[in-house]
């Protein structure tokens, strides 16, 4: 509504002078002295109208308020008063109330003279006169602008309040407790409730009634709890289940409003499946310490940082330690306790399982021996958050394998001494067969008892020399004599010396043999299991039969093998597993036709495993025959042609194609001699003495070859010099050499498997330099 309609809703106001206001007044004033006096007292805004609705009086609240004088005050505009965005408003309602001679009531607005704006509650009432007219409005204007306040505050309190309460994941409800004539809480009922509540609880449209009418059975403990709550103001928070419901909650509970009314606010949780975990907790840990008090072994659980903070009963039992001063290395012998405690203390640092063995005392004062081991437990991180572990007695196991060593002591012991004593007589034994032979040449029964005493004799020397040599294997007193050596040819020669065993027994023995195969090792020890591959084949293969060596090379894999495979009867599978253990033989019956005491198989496989390899059995079934495959790593050059070499001065003068090499050794000595060797081929050398320079020497020199030694100090070893290589694109195409003390086959696969092209067995003589620097490839 515009500010003319403004004007024209309100009854007209005519301009006054200052004096017919004031004489109108004073007579007013005149007439009820009584009045004025209220109305000047009152803390309102008093105004009286005519019945044309022309001020006649203001109190002085009114002047005060406006800041007007009497005069001013009787002249002013309406407009002026109300404000703005509430004139609208009280014109209407003023227009609806007045024109019919209503009372008016409204609450607006209003503009103090100082521009603050405050909340007026606005009454006009009409007074009448004996006849019922009209002859005075008279209005009054309260302030309650401070309560409008409060109940703004309270408004957006409610608000906020009923925002964080649906907001809430807990359950919320307003009760209000019924107590009986003895003050004795007896139900309650719901006054309010958030979205929570009948998420937690299930119910709905739960306002206004009690909760015996929805779970009739629910105990009585929530009632009292409630009750003393209400009584005496104090908060609880407690955990209750409700068994019709199945569910557990989590309860707080505190007196709201007035002692009188007897009303509690309750904040709720379901903590039924926490409930349940821990109870399955419980139950989890109540078998567990069942189960670790009643297992063999001394158990014990540590922290991530190694505090022990649990023991099972069996540990107080035999350590008699008291609850409170347990320690995992207490009671640990002496001289063993700080190497222990230093162990497991690495092994708690570096997150890795911790075993040891040692004696430990019991409370009785006596020592027995333990194995110990400890794993750690790891959250979902990966984090090492506790550490189990067992103390398991192995005293008696320590006495039985101490026993069994000792007996396997004294049988080796007795093997030896036997085959020593039974070797003597066979010297006078040969002789006699000898001087038979040697005194019937003629006779033909003589000859024959004198090759059949001889072939016996031969026999027996080889069992005894098995038995001899199974002893000394062992009792690790067998010493290889190794060096290179021509695999083929002492295979040629071995078959050879069993030719005529072969020919007697009607077995054809065919060969497959390349010139030469060098392989490292003690030719002899290679002889002796060749033979007893032989003599085994020749042993169990029928009349007719055949028998067939092959000796071949891998140098991809760098080994040599020979196989033997017989046309015999076989190998069932249960014996396969048990052939090359001492004194196993197939034919287990008295009258056993081939003879012999089980040592020859056993005795091949300990000396190939002393020579870095192996031998293996393979067999199609009884009556199929059987293979047996032995396995040595390759070496680079035969002896022959080593000599040959060696034997020629002129050879380190011959041109070949000049290399660029790093040598990489920590031995300052050999470093020297092997660059004057290298420099005297015709090669440019540069050396590095450790791993981490060697590694730059080789980017700055960028060599065809690198000769590095394995053991290198420093952080970087051979190994480590090999992948860094490896790593670098600029470096691929370098030929990598392991310079090594070590020459076992497991040696050789960590240098392959490193990087390494090729490995040396130090000290690395001029032949197997020169040939393994010709086969460098050419760069492209």
């Amino acid at each position: 509504m515009t500010s003319e309609k403004h004007e024209s809703a309100l009854p007209e106001e005519r301009s006054r002078t200052p004096e017919e206001a004031w004489s109108d007044s004073l007579a007013h004033r005149a007439g009820d002295g009584r009045f004025g006096a209220l109305a000047e007292a009152l803390p309102a805004l008093v105004i009286v109208l005519d019945p044309e609705l022309r001020p006649i009086y203001v109190n002085r609240r009114w002047r005060e308020f406006y800041g007007t004088t009497a005069e001013v005050a009787y002249a002013v505009k309406w407009k002026g008063l109300v404000h703005p965005d509430d004139l609208d408003r009280v014109v209407a309602a003023w227009s609806a109330s007045i024109p019919r001679g209503r009372p008016f009531e409204a609450e607006c607005r209003l503009l103090r003279r100082d521009g603050e704006t405050r909340w007026h509650l606005a009454r006009t009432v009409p007074v009448r006169d004996e006849k019922g007219n009209i002859k005075q409005w008279c209005s009054t204007l309260t302030d309650i602008n401070d309560i409008k306040r409060a109940e703004q505050a309270r408004r957006e309190f409610d608000e906020r309040y009923h925002a964080l309460f649906e907001a809430i994941d807990e359950g919320f409800a307003v009760i209000e407790l019924l107590f009986d004539e003895e003050m004795r809480c007896r139900d309650f009922a719901f006054l309010e409730t958030n979205s929570s509540f009948e998420r937690h609880t299930g119910f709905h449209g739960v306002l206004g009634k009690t909760v015996r009418q929805l779970v009739p059975e629910l105990d009585d403990s929530w009632f009292s709890i409630y009750g003393d709550v209400a009584l005496t103001g104090r908060p609880h928070r407690f955990d209750k289940s409700v068994p019709s419901l199945g569910r557990w909650f989590s309860v707080y509970a505190l007196r709201v409003g007035a002692a009188h009314e007897r009303r509690l606010a309750v904040v709720f949780s379901d903590v039924t499946e926490q409930r349940r975990r821990e109870f399955a907790l419980r139950e989890s840990e109540e078998r567990f310490r069942t189960l670790a008090d009643n297992i063999a072994q001394l158990a014990w659980m540590m922290d991530a940082e190694g505090v022990p903070f649990w023991y099972n009963q069996r540990w107080y039992d035999y350590t008699g330690a008291v609850r409170g001063e347990e320690d995992v290395v207490r009671g640990v012998h002496p001289a063993h306790a700080e190497r222990v405690r230093e162990k497991l203390r690495q092994c708690v640092a570096s997150g890795k399982p911790w075993e040891d063995t040692f004696p430990l005392r019991g409370m009785d004062g006596q020592y027995r021996w333990f194995l110990a081991r400890a794993g750690p437990i790891r959250n979902d991180a990966g984090e090492v958050v506790r550490w189990f572990g067992t103390h398991t007695d192995i005293t008696d196991h320590r006495r039985a394998q101490e026993a069994l060593t000792e007996a396997d002591r004294r049988k080796n012991e007795f093997l030896a001494v036997l085959a020593h004593e039974l070797r003597n007589p066979l010297a006078p034994v040969r002789s006699a067969a000898d001087l038979l032979s040697m005194r019937g040449p003629r006779d033909p029964e003589l000859q024959r008892a004198s090759q059949i005493i001889g072939r016996q004799v031969k026999h027996m020397s080889r069992l005894i020399d098995d038995l001899l040599d199974v002893s000394r294997v062992a009792r690790g007193q067998i010493q290889l004599r190794v060096e290179r050596c021509d695999l083929a040819q002492i295979v040629r020669m071995t078959a050879e010396d069993y030719r005529s065993t072969y020919e007697e027994a009607g077995v054809a023995l065919h060969l497959q043999v390349p010139a030469t195969v060098c392989v490292q090792g003690d030719p002899v020890r290679l002889s002796q299991m060749v033979g007893n591959l032989l003599s085994n084949a020749a042993k169990f293969t029928s009349k007719g039969g055949r028998v067939d060596v092959e000796v071949g090379a891998n140098p991809t894999s760098g080994q040599a093998h020979v196989s033997v495979t017989d046309t015999g009867v076989g190998i069932g599978p249960s014996m396969l597993e048990r052939l090359f253990v001492p004194f196993s033989q197939a034919d287990t019956t008295l009258d056993r036709r081939q003879g012999g005491l089980g040592l020859g198989l056993a005795l091949v496989k300990s000396l190939a495993t002393m020579h870095g390899g192996t031998v293996t059995a393979e067999s199609p079934g009884l009556g199929e025959g059987a293979t047996f495959t032995l396995r040595f790593p390759l070496s680079e050059q035969p002896e022959s042609e080593s000599r040959d070499l060696a034997s020629s001065p002129a050879s380190a003068t011959e041109p070949g194609r000049k290399l660029r090499i790093a040598v990489i050794e920590d031995n300052v000595d050999a470093a020297e001699l092997l660059q004057l060797l290298l420099e005297m081929m015709g090669h440019e050398v540069h050396v590095s003495h450790d791993g981490t320079s060697g590694v730059e020497l080789s980017k700055r020199t960028r060599p065809d070859v690198v000769l590095s030694d394995i053991g290198l100090p420093g952080p970087l070893d051979g190994y480590g010099v090999a992948r860094t290589l490896r790593a670098d694109p600029t470096l691929g195409a370098t030929f990598l050499v392991a310079l090594s003390g070590y020459g076992q086959q497991e040696d050789r696969r960590r240098a392959v498997e490193a990087g390494f092209d090729a490995h040396l067995v130090k000290p690395a003589q001029y032949e197997d330099l020169r040939g393994l620097l010709a086969t460098v490839p050419t760069p492209e």
